[in-house]
Protein backbone atom coordinates (compact mmCIF):
# COMPACT_ATOMS: atom_id res chain seq x y z
CA UNK A 1 0.00 0.00 0.00
CA UNK A 2 1.56 3.47 -1.01
CA UNK A 3 1.03 5.98 1.53
CA UNK A 4 1.54 10.44 1.37
CA UNK A 5 1.07 12.82 3.50
CA UNK A 6 0.52 16.28 2.25
CA UNK A 7 -0.03 19.96 4.14
CA UNK A 8 -2.88 22.10 2.95
CA UNK A 9 -3.97 25.22 4.30
CA UNK A 10 -2.42 24.48 7.50
CA UNK A 11 -3.55 21.23 7.95
CA UNK A 12 -1.65 17.84 7.65
CA UNK A 13 -3.46 15.19 5.49
CA UNK A 14 -2.13 11.61 5.60
CA UNK A 15 -3.65 8.95 3.76
CA UNK A 16 -3.60 5.52 2.44
CA UNK A 17 -3.59 4.75 -1.57
CA UNK A 18 -5.07 1.51 -1.27
CA UNK A 19 -7.90 1.74 1.05
CA UNK A 20 -8.73 5.46 0.65
CA UNK A 21 -8.79 6.51 3.88
CA UNK A 22 -8.11 10.05 4.57
CA UNK A 23 -6.83 10.93 8.16
CA UNK A 24 -7.02 15.28 9.26
CA UNK A 25 -4.92 16.75 11.39
CA UNK A 26 -4.19 20.40 12.37
CA UNK A 27 -0.63 21.36 13.90
CA UNK A 28 0.23 24.21 16.31
CA UNK A 29 3.09 25.99 14.24
CA UNK A 30 4.08 27.85 17.36
CA UNK A 31 4.02 26.58 21.23
CA UNK A 32 6.02 27.98 24.50
CA UNK A 33 7.31 26.99 27.36
CA UNK A 34 8.02 28.98 30.89
CA UNK A 35 10.16 28.78 33.82
CA UNK A 36 8.79 29.23 36.99
CA UNK A 37 9.35 33.29 38.63
CA UNK A 38 12.36 33.35 40.32
CA UNK A 39 13.56 35.63 43.34
CA UNK A 40 17.19 37.86 42.29
CA UNK A 41 18.04 39.92 45.16
CA UNK A 42 20.51 42.82 44.51
CA UNK A 43 23.69 41.98 42.80
CA UNK A 44 22.68 38.69 42.13
CA UNK A 45 23.20 36.92 38.70
CA UNK A 46 20.31 34.32 37.50
CA UNK A 47 21.18 32.13 34.08
CA UNK A 48 18.71 30.31 32.13
CA UNK A 49 20.01 26.97 30.00
CA UNK A 50 18.71 25.93 26.80
CA UNK A 51 19.21 23.22 25.41
CA UNK A 52 17.09 22.59 21.76
CA UNK A 53 17.61 21.08 18.56
CA UNK A 54 16.16 23.74 15.84
CA UNK A 55 15.78 22.05 12.77
CA UNK A 56 15.75 24.14 9.18
CA UNK A 57 11.86 25.97 8.88
CA UNK A 58 11.60 26.09 12.77
CA UNK A 59 12.75 29.48 15.34
CA UNK A 60 13.35 29.62 18.71
CA UNK A 61 12.90 32.72 20.42
CA UNK A 62 13.56 33.19 24.23
CA UNK A 63 12.08 35.55 25.76
CA UNK A 64 12.43 37.57 29.35
CA UNK A 65 9.84 39.76 32.12
CA UNK A 66 10.93 41.32 35.17
CA UNK A 67 9.09 42.72 38.23
CA UNK A 68 9.51 43.67 41.91
CA UNK A 69 6.82 41.37 43.15
CA UNK A 70 5.48 38.03 41.44
CA UNK A 71 2.19 39.56 41.40
CA UNK A 72 3.33 42.14 39.43
CA UNK A 73 5.53 40.00 37.22
CA UNK A 74 2.48 38.16 36.32
CA UNK A 75 1.12 41.61 34.90
CA UNK A 76 4.12 42.15 32.66
CA UNK A 77 4.44 41.26 29.22
CA UNK A 78 7.54 39.27 27.83
CA UNK A 79 10.07 41.01 25.23
CA UNK A 80 12.77 39.33 23.56
CA UNK A 81 15.90 38.86 25.38
CA UNK A 82 19.11 39.97 24.07
CA UNK A 83 21.18 38.82 22.51
CA UNK A 84 19.87 35.70 21.28
CA UNK A 85 22.21 32.77 21.47
CA UNK A 86 19.76 30.26 22.33
CA UNK A 87 21.58 28.31 24.38
CA UNK A 88 22.25 30.52 27.92
CA UNK A 89 21.47 33.76 28.84
CA UNK A 90 22.11 35.71 31.96
CA UNK A 91 20.32 38.76 33.87
CA UNK A 92 22.02 40.00 36.44
CA UNK A 93 20.16 42.42 39.09
CA UNK A 94 21.73 46.05 39.08
CA UNK A 95 18.84 47.63 40.43
CA UNK A 96 19.38 47.78 44.38
CA UNK A 97 16.42 45.61 44.93
CA UNK A 98 14.71 42.34 45.11
CA UNK A 99 13.58 40.85 41.09
CA UNK A 100 11.19 37.87 40.33
CA UNK A 101 12.49 37.16 36.81
CA UNK A 102 11.02 34.53 34.73
CA UNK A 103 11.76 33.42 30.80
CA UNK A 104 9.83 32.21 27.87
CA UNK A 105 11.01 30.34 25.05
CA UNK A 106 8.59 30.30 21.63
CA UNK A 107 9.11 27.67 19.40
CA UNK A 108 7.43 28.42 15.52
CA UNK A 109 7.47 26.03 12.98
CA UNK A 110 6.95 26.16 9.06
CA UNK A 111 6.69 22.64 8.38
CA UNK A 112 4.00 19.96 10.29
CA UNK A 113 6.49 17.47 10.15
CA UNK A 114 9.79 19.37 11.71
CA UNK A 115 9.33 21.34 15.53
CA UNK A 116 12.23 22.90 17.84
CA UNK A 117 12.58 19.69 20.23
CA UNK A 118 13.94 20.89 23.36
CA UNK A 119 15.37 18.58 25.62
CA UNK A 120 16.09 20.93 28.78
CA UNK A 121 16.03 23.78 30.33
CA UNK A 122 17.58 25.12 33.58
CA UNK A 123 17.22 28.13 35.43
CA UNK A 124 20.74 28.40 37.55
CA UNK A 125 21.55 30.83 40.36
Amino acid sequence: LGESIAEYRGRLFIGTEGAGNVFVSSYNRAGFAMTEPVKAGPGEKVRFAVDAIVPEKTSLEIQFRKAETPELLNKNTFAAYSPQDNKMVEYKNNSGKTNWVQWKIVMKTEDPLQSPRVRSIKTLK
